[in-house]
């Protein structure tokens, strides 16, 4: 008995640590390829006193609530990602869509819960 608790501890105690190392993972890939995509392309209209749309995605708080026309960003969930519909028809940006593989890493990082990273984007931080 004693031995099947023990077991039991340690695959739980491997679950939460393969867990932690999964949720960093994912806040680094969000610091390096997700938050200078938002930086660099949807910043310059999504951020600021007066957003379009009421949009703004400079903090994770922000963006969730959503802007006008409502929830932009529903983590895990794509059918109901109203920001991922606008990138998916190329709608946003409206100047130059994204590429296959930026709309692959936005998607990636919807899908598998839009964990955030550094609270606020700072666009300066990802500009030349």
């Amino acid at each position: 008995m004693r031995f099947i608790l023990s077991a039991i501890c340690l695959l739980v105690w491997a679950a939460v640590i393969q867990s932690a190392g999964a949720d960093e993972s994912a806040i680094r890939d969000f610091d390096h390829h997700i938050a200078p995509l938002i930086a660099q392309r949807c910043l310059t209209c999504h951020s600021g006193d007066a957003p379009k749309g009421k949009l703004d995605l400079s903090s994770r708080k922000l963006a969730m609530d959503g802007g006008e026309s409502g929830i932009a960003i529903d983590p895990g969930k794509l059918a109901t990602s109203l920001l991922w519909d606008y990138v998916d028809s190329d709608q946003m940006p409206p100047k130059k869509p994204l590429s296959a593989l930026e709309k692959a890493q936005l998607r990636s990082w919807i899908e598998n819960g839009a964990k955030w990273g550094t609270e606020r984007i700072d666009p300066f931080r990802y500009s030349t």
